[in-house]
């Protein structure tokens, strides 16, 4: 399990790269950040396409582009949350919601993968789930912002498109699908747009080219590894990028980490830890 490991390590740095941006370039909009990063991952890709790229003659009938088109609506509002939510929300105050987003990712893969089910998984669920409403109770009552609820929508989106994503592998590479999932959602949120993306500077194309590099590598991991290892192997093994996240925030971004929060991401692992290796 190599490449997740590898996915989980890269995608940690570039969360927190990711909120660093997000606050020094507040002038763009969460829509116009997603435009762009999803830009330069397409230019990054097309250069590995040669290696890398292949499309099976299925994936032009039509069940597959009907996937296609669901998996775009989906990754296009999922990032505008996801970005909302870490633009307005402390990393540290994420993490938990972060790291109950493999479980959440694994019960929906379950309803339509049978090879995906098992009943560690849901009781793992609603005991996380506990854990994050006690992680959030504060004087009597829970302290849930827009941002919170923006990562839960992030969470169930983002596990529909997986489970989406684990048939689209039986006709595309995992780049090759990457490249056309970013290539479709950024003309998705250009349309929503109505044409209008503002200019970005030198300075900040650099942040998401170096965005772009990070995301093409490890998505390429991961995908390959749903496809290799299936969706729960895959996903909980990258439960580490939770982890080195919490020490990088608090590191980089000077954040503090409440004990609740630290208590609940400990929790949550170890559930994840045990659903694993009991099934």
């Amino acid at each position: 399990m190599i490449y997740p490991l590898l996915a989980a390590a890269i995608d940690a740095v570039a969360l927190v790269i990711t909120k660093r941006s997000l606050g020094v370039f507040k002038q763009l909009t969460n829509q116009a950040f997603s435009f762009w990063l999803f830009i330069f991952i397409v230019a990054v890709g097309l250069i590995t396409l040669p290696w890398t790229g292949h499309i099976d003659p299925q994936a032009f009938s039509l069940n597959y582009i009907f996937l296609i088109l669901i998996m775009v609506i989906l990754a296009a509002n999922y990032n505008l949350l996801y970005y909302y939510s870490l633009k307005h929300e402390r990393v540290s105050q994420l993490e938990p919601l972060l790291l109950f987003n493999p479980l959440l990712t694994i019960v929906i893969a379950g309803l339509v993968y049978p090879d995906e089910r098992a009943w560690q998984i849901y009781l793992s669920t609603i005991l996380a789930a506990t854990l994050l409403v006690w992680s959030r109770w504060h004087a009597g009552s829970i302290k849930w912002d827009r941002a919170m609820w923006a990562m839960v929508g992030f969470a169930v989106l983002y596990g529909i498109e997986v489970a989406i994503i684990r048939q689209l592998l039986n006709v595309y590479s995992p780049i090759s699908l990457y490249l056309v999932r970013c290539a479709t959602t950024g003309l998705f949120l250009w349309i929503l747009g109505r044409g209008r993306v503002p200019l970005i500077s030198w300075r900040q194309a650099g942040y998401l080219l170096g965005l772009a590099i990070s995301a093409v590598v490890a998505t390429g991991l991961v995908y390959f590894s749903y496809h290799a290892a299936g969706v729960g192997a895959t996903v909980m093994v990258m439960i580490i990028s939770p982890v080195l996240v919490y020490g990088l925030s608090a590191v980089v971004l000077k954040e503090k980490i409440s004990f609740r929060d630290i208590v609940a991401s400990i929790g949550v692992v170890l559930l994840i830890l045990w659903a694993t290796l009991s099934r």
